[in-house]
């Protein structure tokens, strides 16, 4: 459970800078930081009263993060149903752009942990599916990726291959490729 915090903290820091230049003290570290202090009431407040300052992409990236730490440690019905009816509205908003497409991928990523949370391994699986082709998708060379985006994606591509050499049918050198992708983060 630890290391899923870790990893989840590398990966919201590693954008944050580039997101929010010359803020030390931005909504969006704050709301970061309520989060990881698990302080969700506080967190949900000033993310709802810091919408208009934070970009709409990384405003979707911390509410879903903020809906998943909720779930995954609280374990309450409510936040369950939060959780899924923001994955599922993430899941109607375009696709077309590249920020659309690396919303894609952080989406599916939240609802494969959330099925695997809830030992649905079948849709987990079909899950774990359309992220290997969103990767591929943003790998292929064809979409333009900013400089943050391609963070973004590296991160998200490090942690999928992570979980992929943590999966118990994988047959790789498990211990030696996430020692590997540890590093790399």
């Amino acid at each position: 459970m630890q290391f899923r915090i870790i990893l989840s903290l590398l990966f919201l820091v590693s954008f944050l800078p580039e997101t929010f230049p010359a803020q030390r003290d931005s909504p969006a570290d704050r709301i970061f930081s309520l989060i990881y202090n698990q302080q969700f009431t506080e967190a949900e407040k000033l993310l709802e009263a810091s919408r208009r300052e934070i970009d709409p992409f990384y405003f979707s990236v911390l509410k879903l993060d903020l809906y998943w730490w909720k779930y995954s440690l609280l374990h309450s019905n409510a936040d369950a149903e939060k959780l899924n009816v923001l994955l599922e509205q993430l899941a109607e908003l375009p696709e077309k752009t590249t920020t659309g497409k690396i919303r894609k991928l952080i989406r599916l990523s939240y609802k494969m942990r959330y099925e695997l949370k809830r030992k649905n391994y079948v849709s987990a699986f079909f899950v774990r599916s359309d992220i290997k082709k969103q990767v591929e998708l943003l790998k292929s060379g064809k979409i333009a990726l900013s400089v943050d985006e391609q963070k973004l994606f590296e991160l998200y591509v490090i942690l999928f291959q992570y979980s992929e050499s943590a999966n118990p049918f994988s047959i790789s050198k498990k211990t030696e490729n996430r020692t590997d992708l540890i590093m790399k983060l």
